[in-house]
């Protein structure tokens, strides 16, 4: 098994086509979402995405520095900015009760945002546990890491699965800290970040893996949109985030598309667009951004376009208009880097 400590500097082309697609994915998850057409069939096909994106985090691991959580405070400043804006000059809306009283408000609910901070602070404790000695042979590995998977993906999705059930879940399965039923919090993103530690360490990317995967998305996917009307539960609460088979359909996704080589002209591209994929996320998760996806989707529905159709339509259009929205924010914080760089420069010790 390899060594858990390759960083997010030794990025692969295939890796940034999974964080394409899986952006993709979660602006189609929140088309169906907010266009309120229906089809829970599409939702399962999305819901991983999510746990996909994270995944990729477990994969390269991440640490705590303060200049990445500057970083990303100051992405989410621009994006909810960009957004109050747009409410104001496209939406033709009021800012009430006040522009800082709404930057806040959108500020505190970036609970995306938070929680992984918290799992940057955490992410070397779960390092150092699976990178020990002792976690020398697959066997251990799976005695270390499966207890805390389980835990995160069995008990929370039985907290969220169990009102089909017990009507008051908590009651057989009370709230742990970090974890909110069926919602992204913390321990989900822990959870998801362990299982890719353990993706990296066996590096399942031989072809047997291949096939195995591929099949593994469809019985994932099946089970996910037919279990539930065969259970006479509903489908949202059986394919959470915190589902294990949603977990798995990202596990799966990422083994398949990592072993894919990708020309070089593609890849190239899916470099240059990933830093901005972040902002894509914040985004189109503003309010006045889940009003537009409800705007958007409508408007084709009343037209008479298939509902698939307007939510794939819909998916592209977020991606490439916030992308598109993101430039100035890349270009204006390269500017102010280069500059913080040039007059920190350490210079060179003169000779005497």
């Amino acid at each position: 098994m390899r060594d858990c400590n390759l960083t997010m500097k030794h990025r692969e082309y295939s890796v940034e086509v999974f964080r394409i697609i899986m952006m993709f994915g979660i602006c189609f998850l929140h088309a169906i979402s907010f266009g309120r057409l229906g089809t829970p069939i599409y939702n399962s096909a999305a819901m991983f995405c999510v746990n996909g994106f994270v995944l990729i985090s477990g994969y390269f691991g991440c640490k705590f520095r303060i200049s990445k959580v500057i970083s990303l405070y100051a992405v989410a400043a621009w994006c909810i900015a960009v957004g109050l804006f747009a409410k104001v000059y496209v939406g033709g809306e009021t800012l009430q009760p006040g522009f800082c009283d709404l930057f806040l408000r959108e500020f505190k609910g970036y609970w995306f945002l938070h929680a992984y901070v918290a799992l940057m602070l955490t992410a070397p404790l779960f390092d150092l546990a699976l990178n020990s000695p002792e976690v020398a042979n697959r066997r251990r590995l799976w005695a270390v890491a499966a207890p805390f998977i389980f835990l995160v993906f069995g008990w929370g999705w039985m907290q969220t699965l169990g009102r089909s059930f017990f009507g008051d879940a908590a009651k057989y399965f009370p709230p742990i800290p970090g974890y909110s039923g069926g919602g992204y919090a913390y321990l989900v993103l822990a959870g998801t970040y362990v299982a890719g530690r353990v993706v990296r360490k066996l590096e399942p990317f031989n072809l047997p893996a291949k096939i195995l995967s591929v099949a593994g998305i469809l019985l994932c996917y099946v089970a996910t949109t037919y279990l539930p009307a065969w259970l006479k539960i509903n489908s949202r609460l059986f394919a959470c985030y915190c589902s294990p088979f949603v977990l798995m359909m990202a596990v799966f996704a990422f083994i398949a598309i990592k072993a894919v080589k990708f020309p070089k002209p593609l890849g190239v591209a899916a470099c240059w667009v990933a830093p901005s994929l972040f902002a894509v996320y914040l985004l189109h998760t503003t309010k006045f951004g889940f009003g537009m996806i409800r705007t958007i989707v409508q408007n084709m529905s009343s037209k008479g376009m298939d509902p698939l159709l307007a939510y794939v339509t819909t998916a592209a259009i977020l991606l490439i208009g916030c992308i598109a929205l993101d430039l100035p924010r890349r270009l204006m914080f390269s500017s102010v880097a280069f500059l913080v760089r040039r007059i920190f420069r350490r210079k060179p010790p003169t000779e005497s």
